[in-house]
């Protein structure tokens, strides 16, 4: 199973694919006259536009339409309309051309052909069948199959904007694997570039990898691209006071562009709550259906940015390793059998570390359990609370 990834400068969904047969010879120079039962070009595109749907001449309606093909409605004519439109020597399409409706031979006007033009978007419900019911599943709880359906789908077609997307979100927001998220994210990016909810989520799992550049690339592009949404503004002015904090340690280069990138994005009138944490943006359609959790806390990220919410953080002893620490003992070399003398030599061994009990792990003191204390769980991180 896979979809139509429609690259750009592809064909359009509902083309007819398959080999182009050959060009014939060009034809002598006498002319030939058409024989009177031989339909002229303009009569043959309006006998085609005219078809129903479900006359076996007519390409199919594609069952599901990727997510690049259904972000805008496309201006493109189906492939109806553009052999009818294309053959301009008909009398049809001169009528056309002109305003007037089409007649047939008795002057009564031709019945409009039937709109063949796809739906703008589909709700959830019409989403690829697959895609829907992985999201079922990780709505319900089972969230390794419903990845496990999602991953089957992404080894089949690579191209599919959402299943790659949601992959992301899943890894990221479920599993905490931020290097995978990433990856997954990284592959939206090629696929749509300036995805506004791509963008903020990248930009998020890579402060995660310790990449804090790339993040402020990532939220400049969305902020030259128009005023952001509230969830963008609140991650850049989060980020920017953890930096002042010492939470991160950038370049004063670096400082300085997200200073003047969290000045931009306030511009735009949202605010910034201190007891909210990172905010990652959903999948919607142009109908503003959501392609993933419906509720807004589910897209908060209150994992504690000092031990990246494992709970806690590596020992600080800078002798520890692994939980132990090095010692000098003494081991002895020979013993003298009347004096019962020692001649001893001490010798460096490995011992557990008394500051972590030999975990090499200590608890991190600015979260329980991975969890930020100064976060709280709204059920609506945004509202007013």
């Amino acid at each position: 199973f896979s979809w139509d990834p429609l690259p750009p400068g592809g064909r359009a969904v509902g083309a007819a694919s398959g080999p182009v047969a050959p060009a014939s010879k060009a034809p002598s120079a006498t002319p030939v006259k058409p024989s009177p039962s031989v339909e002229t070009a303009g009569a043959v595109g309006q006998r085609l536009a005219t078809l129903p749907p479900t006359h076996p001449n007519t390409a199919p309606e594609p069952t599901t339409r990727p997510l690049r093909a259904i972000a805008e409605p496309s201006n493109e004519p189906t492939s109806a309309e553009g052999s009818a439109s294309s053959s301009g020597m008909g009398t049809a399409g001169l009528e056309a051309s002109a305003g007037v409706a089409p007649t047939t031979a008795r002057g009564s006007p031709e019945p409009k052909p039937p709109d063949q033009t796809p739906a703008v978007a589909p709700a959830i419900a019409a989403y690829d069948a697959l895609v829907a019911e992985a999201w079922d599943l990780i709505r319900a709880g089972e969230v390794e199959q419903g990845y496990d359906k999602l991953e089957e789908l992404f080894k089949k077609d690579r191209g599919d904007f959402r299943v790659a997307f949601s992959l992301g979100l899943v890894e990221a927001l479920v599993g905490h694997d931020w290097q995978e998220a990433e990856k997954h994210f990284a592959v939206c990016q090629r696929l749509q570039p300036d995805h506004p909810a791509m963008l903020n989520n990248l930009a998020l799992v890579r402060l995660r990898t310790g990449q804090e550049h790339l993040a402020i690339r990532q939220w400049e592009t969305l902020v030259a691209a128009g005023p952001p949404a509230p969830e963008v503004v609140q991650n850049v002015r989060r980020f920017q006071a953890l930096a002042h904090a010492g939470q991160f340690r950038l370049k004063p280069s670096h400082l300085k562009a997200i200073d003047a990138l969290a000045r931009r994005a306030a511009e735009t009138g949202a605010g910034f709550k201190t007891n909210v944490g990172y905010l990652y943006l959903p999948l919607k359609g142009p109908d503003g259906q959501i392609l993933g959790w419906p509720e807004p806390r589910k897209y908060h990220d209150r994992w504690c940015v000092v031990c990246g919410g494992r709970g806690g953080v590596r020992c600080p002893d800078r002798d520890c390793a692994r939980g132990t620490v090095r010692k000098v003992q003494p081991k002895t070399l020979f013993l003298h059998p009347i004096s019962k003398s020692r001649i001893v030599e001490y010798v460096p061994v490995r011992v557990a570390c008394p500051v972590c009990k030999g975990e090499g792990w200590i608890d991190c003191a600015k979260c329980d359990e991975g969890t930020d204390r100064s976060l709280k769980d709204f059920k609506d991180p945004l509202s007013k609370n």
